[in-house]
Order: C-alpha cells, then structure tokens, then sequence
C-alpha cells in the first residue's frame, strides 16, 4: 500500500477545491467538429443564445431544454437588429446538433415589437447546419407586418434534417410550421411539423415560401389559414425541388400545396406510403440502413424519428425514454452487429411482466437450440440502470431467459446495472440469467441485484446463465432458489463457465446473495456453478451463502465444479452446505485443472468428502498452490488441497509469502483477511468499493492528527 501523508493530503483538498470553484455555468468544450460547445444546462444555453461568437462554430445539445417561463421578442439565436430591408444580426453558420434533445415552451411574442426572421434561429448561413432537434409546444407569434416566421427558423440558405416541430407559429408573409423561407440552396430532408400555422401570404405546413432549394422526405399535419398563396406542405414555391413529401388534408383543412403530395390521415399512418416512396424506416433495408423513421403499426399516429443518433461508434443510437427503450426492445434491427446503442436514462419495468427474454429472446422452447435473433451490437449502459425487470414464464419451458436470451460474440454490454429484477418459471429451463442467458460476448462493468425463482434448471446466474464470452468487472446481489430436483450448474455469477473454441474469462467480478438448490442438485457456487475446459476466473471473490438438499454434490463457495479450469486469486467467505464433494472454496477439483494463490473462510457442512476449501480431488493432473483455508471459521480440518491455517494465521501477511501484495492482494496486518486489490477503486479508504464524500470524511477527520492512510 502507498502511504499518504500531510502533504499529500493538503494537495488532494486544494484540488477538490479547485474543482468546485469552476465556473459551471461557462459552456465546455472547444467549438470544434470533435470537441463541440456543450449545452449542458438551460444557463448555458442563455450563454450560447447572449454571445454570437459560438454561433460560427459547433455546438451539441446535450438536454433536454424547457423554456416555460421565459418570454422572447425576437429570435433567440441569430435575431435581426434592425427594422430596415433584409437581414441585419449575425447569421447562423455553424453546426447545432440538436442530439435527438427537444427544446420546449419556446414563446416568442413579437406582437407589440413587430419585426422579421422570428424562429428559434432567426437566419440560418449558407454553411450553417441545424440537425436532430425537436421544437415542442412553441408560440411564435408576430405583428401583422411581421414576415419569415417558423417555428426552427425564420430564414434558411443552409441544411436542416432531422428536425420537427409543435405548436404554433403565425404572422403576416412567409411563414412556416418548420422553416419560414428556404432560399437558394438550402436543403431540408427528414423533417416533419405539426404546427398550426396563421397568416396572410406564402403560408405553408413545412415550409411558406421556397426558392431554388430542395426539400426530401418531410411532411406535416397542422392547420394552416391564410389568404394567399396557402399550401398544406408548401405556399409558395419558385424553382424549389420538392421529393417524397405529404401533408394531411384532413388536418390541415388544406387541399393544395405548391409541392408535395396531399393524403388523407389513415394514409399518413401507413408505412407504406412513405417507404413506396424511398424513405429510410426501422425494419427495412430497400431505401437504406440509417433507420431514421419507424410508425407504430394500426394506423394510430404518423412516422416519428426512431432513437436518435446513427447507430455509428461515434454517434450511437441513444435510449433517452421508456418509449426508446420499448423500441429498441421491439426491432431486432438495432441488435445486429456493428450497431451501438447508448443508454441515458434509467428505466423502470415495474408496470410489464415478461414470459421471454426482453432483447433477443428464444423463439421456440420445443428445442434446447436457440432459436431467435442474437444480440451482436455494443450497448454502453452509461451507468443507468434498468429496474424491477420481471420474467415470469408460468408452465411454459422457455430457455435462455433475462434482459437478454443471447449474445453474440460480437457483442458488448458495458456500464449498465440491473435491480431488483425477478424471474420465475415452474419448469426446469435452461440458461437463465439477469442480464443474459447465454454469453459468447464481452460483458464489463455491470452488475445485478434481484431473485431468480425456479422449479429446477441448468446454467443458471445472477448475471449470466451460461458465459463462452469475456465477463470484467462485474458484481452480483441476487438469491436463487430451485424448489425441487435436478438442478445443476448454479453461480451467483455465471451458472456455467465454458471455454469452447474461444475464451471464457471472469476477471475482477465478485457475487453476494445466497443459492438454494433442490435435492439431487450439482455444481453450486458462490461465484461460478461449473468452470470447465479452460474457463478461467481471475481475481475474483464470492461471499454467497451456497446450500444444497439431499443427495447433492459438488457444491463449493466460489465454485462447484473446477474441471479443467483455472481460479486465480480469489477468495470466497460464505457458508457452504451440501451432501458430498463440498468445498469452501470449490467442491470438485478435477482433470488438469489449477487452482492457485486462493483461499476460503466459510463454515463447510457436508457428509462425504467434505474439505476446508476442496471437497475432492480427482485426478494427479490437478494443481492447488500457495492456497490456505480457515480451519476454525469452516470446522474443518481437512481439505483435498491447500494448507489449514488457525484465523490469526490467516489474517498475517507471513502466511502468504508468495502472493502478490504489490498488485493483486492487500491485507491490514492481524486485522481482516486478504483483499483483491484491483477490486477497490483508488481513494476507496472505507472499502465499500465507492470512492465519495465518505472517504473523504475519513481524510478529512484523522489527517491533523498525523494518521498515516493507505491508498489501495
């Protein structure tokens, strides 16, 4: 451990203060495409509207933006500053990401003041670019002289897609549900309003006025009331091209439009009335790959956006509601390889009970081979967490349960937390687990709280039923029950770990909880069920309770079964119980497996070869070195491996000569039992594995008194 004195200290409580007296209302980054401006906060965004010098440069939206209470008179991005002919602020030229973000209650009341170029950007350059940005529920409202009115922007010579709006906005001349005028080359694709539009000339649903533009794939369904020139897409058009756009004439009250094509309503919610005409939805790949649109099937509502984002590594799709996850959960389109999604919000499953898997589940139990559509793409959980997630598959024998039936070995779940989950079956299935089923992936950094509740099965674990993949860094709080027999292969972690032709590594993961296997149950442990040909478990620690009932075997507090399989410093400290082959530490040891640099504490119950921290070894071929057992906390004072230590030995450093204490292991001399290491964050002083305010506290409680602190 590294000793941290006064000095230190002073330096780490300057730092904390330095980090608080940021100013947090500065807006971040560098205004560069790879490191934008960020509007994190509705007082950076005041920021970015109150100083022009970020309007030639790029800029993320990064929230979720309410403007309610607050009343504008002109455009609150790029106004016009004067009354006299054309524009006279500073143009829009930059890049605004919207980030699939809604900005709402937007009012602008132009009224008294009258003026031009009224919107949430008032002019838009010719380089300027405005992309994934909803406009909600705004107010746009001019005097009768007052022109170029929308609610995105009054005047456009640049790039807009992937924008929509609703509310109303209204005027005199050239005003628009999206956009009041495009002029000479600004191009608007995929973009829809819904926005009652009010006026006297060049009033359109989209967009009043065009002039040599384009507009693609866009469409709108407001009212539109006007004299002249009214279109229920388009007033006014000269020489604009106009591609694959509709309007609602039911809505709009609006029959004609000087671009676009009119439907009825029940044709606007048909899917196929846009993708006939090459627009780019979830579920087919014919028009292209981008999944920018998606419809809810039974002609309920019009084509929305689907999650935001492009699905890149760079720009994934991104869960940011409960809406966006049940639309990821329903298209398997967003689970193929090369896909990335990224969580934002906790999600909370309290009010849906599931008999499948939720993403990628098993499509028919009448065979043990899955049978659905894997899940092959890379999901960052962000740290959220996804809660009350219950599976309940009654008498029906579906396999491959969890938030996940299977995943590809393409695949990466990362960052994400699973609570409170439950799932139940009266059967005996096959690969059960809370986040997945069955893994050939790489999982890190997740963990999972909850019970899994079954009549018997096989593979079964707090996060994974069945891993041939990568597990880092994860940990477990789940209780497993099985009611009656034939039971096997049961972890807190993962039920089984197999290495067939790839790799099958646990590494920094730790499990707590308990299992309670049937009669005639197998291969129970506290961290890993079965750990076989090669499987590998590296660092990692259990302190499950493990209990068996009669004539089971192989149970074992980190692991029931070693066969052919490698632990590594790790530890288990739960009580085990079991019938024959019952291990602190493992159950059965066998055919060439190692197990090295380990130990056990828990109290061992069995009646047949039953040891401290091995119940039985198998074969010559099989390793255990340099690993000790606690023969007082487990009443026992045999073991087929390792070396019987009394508690105070064990809680020595000179018993452990050999170990690693630079690295993997650190103790607190004649105090408490070896610790991993790598499993306690820098600064975690407490050892609860979160380094916060507490830790804090205990620097700042003991470092006048010259009390030496070890950084783990």
């Amino acid at each position: 451990m590294e000793k941290i004195n006064k000095s230190t200290i002073a330096v780490f409580v300057l730092l904390v203060l330095a980090v608080f007296s940021v100013n947090v209302y500065a807006i971040s980054g560098s205004g560069t495409e790879n490191d934008p401006w960020l509007i994190e906060s509705l007082p950076d965004f005041n920021d970015f509207v109150a100083d022009a010098n970020y309007w030639a440069d790029y800029t993320r939206l990064d929230v979720d933006l309410d403007l309610a209470g607050i009343t504008y008179t002109t455009s609150p991005i790029s106004p016009d500053t004067s009354s006299t002919t054309g524009f006279q602020g500073t143009e829009f030229t930059g890049s605004f990401n919207g980030n699939s973000r809604t900005i709402s209650g937007l009012i602008i009341d132009a009224t008294s003041t009258g003026g031009r170029y009224h919107g949430l950007f008032g002019y838009i350059g010719s380089t300027g670019e405005i992309k994934n940005l909803t406009v909600a529920d705004c107010d746009i409202a001019g005097r009768v002289d007052s022109d170029f009115i929308g609610a995105l922007t009054g005047f456009n010579f640049g790039t807009i897609k992937r924008c929509c709006a609703t509310g109303s906005v209204s005027g005199r001349d050239t005003i628009g549900g999206l956009i009041g005028y495009n002029s000479s080359n600004g191009n608007v694709s995929n973009c829809y309003a819904q926005v009652s539009v009010t006026g006297d000339d060049k009033l359109g649903g989209l967009i009043g006025g065009c002039y040599d533009s384009t507009v693609s794939y866009c469409y709108s369904t407001g009212t539109v009331s006007g004299d002249d020139d009214v279109g229920g897409l388009i007033g006014y058009n000269n020489g604009g091209i106009i591609t694959a756009c509709f309007w609602d004439v039911q809505t709009s009250l609006i029959f004609s439009s000087a671009g676009g094509t009119g439907k009825t309503t029940s044709e606007m919610q048909e899917e196929s009335t846009f993708t006939d005409e090459g627009w780019d939805f979830v579920g087919e790949t014919d028009n292209g790959t981008e999944f920018i649109w998606m419809i809810e099937s039974g002609n309920v509502d019009y084509p929305r956006y689907s999650l935001g984002g492009s699905g890149s590594e760079v720009d994934p799709f991104v869960i940011r509601s409960r809406e966006d996850f049940d639309m990821f959960t329903s298209e398997d389109s967003y689970w193929a390889d090369g896909i990335y999604i990224r969580l934002e919000t906790d999600i909370n499953l309290a009010d849906i009970t599931y008999t499948t898997a939720v993403i990628a589940p098993d499509t028919d139990n009448a065979t043990l081979d899955y049978q659905g559509t894997v899940f092959a793409g890379s999901l960052d959980g962000k740290g959220h967490v996804i809660s009350n997630l219950t599976i309940d598959a009654g008498a029906v024998e579906n396999d491959y349960l969890g938030l996940f039936g299977q995943l590809d070995h393409n695949s990466v779940i990362k960052n994400l937390s699973i609570q409170e989950y439950d799932i139940a079956s009266e059967t005996r299935p096959y690969y059960i687990g809370g986040l997945t089923g069955m893994n050939y992936g790489i999982i890190s950094n997740c963990d999972a709280t909850g019970q899994i509740s079954l009549n018997g099965g096989v593979s079964i674990g707090g996060l994974a039923g069945r891993s041939e993949g990568y597990v880092s860094n994860c940990h477990t709080s789940v209780n497993i029950t099985t009611q009656n027999d034939a039971c096997g292969s049961i972890g807190g972690l993962i039920g089984t770990n197999v290495n067939v032709g790839g790799s099958a590594v646990i590494y920094k993961c730790y499990a707590s909880g308990s299992i309670t296997g049937g009669n005639n149950s197998g291969s129970l442990g506290g961290l890993v069920g079965t750990n076989f040909y090669s499987g590998e478990i590296n660092n990692c620690y259990a302190t499950t309770s493990v209990t068996s009932g009669l004539y089971s075997d192989e149970i074992g507090g980190l692991t029931g079964t070693n066969y052919s399989g490698y632990i590594n410093n790790s530890y288990a400290t739960g009580n085990v119980t079991g019938n024959s082959e019952v291990g602190g530490l493992c159950g059965r040891h066998t055919v060439t497996s190692e197990i090295h640099t380990s130990y056990s504490t828990g109290l061992v119950t069995g009646n047949a070869d039953v040891g401290g921290l091995i119940g039985i070894k198998v074969g010559s071929t099989s390793i255990t070195a340099n690993c000790f057992w606690d023969i007082e906390t487990s009443g026992q004072a045999n073991s087929a491996g390792g070396e019987g230590k009394t508690t105070a030995e064990m809680k020595q450093r000179t018993t452990f000569d050999d170990w690693d204490f630079a690295e993997s292991w650190g103790i607190e001399d004649n105090q408490i039992y070896p610790f991993i290491r790598l499993t306690y964050p820098t600064g975690d002083i407490d050892l609860d594995k979160d380094v916060d305010f507490t830790d804090f506290a205990h620097f700042a409680n003991h470092w006048l008194e010259g009390v030496e602190w070890f950084l783990l």
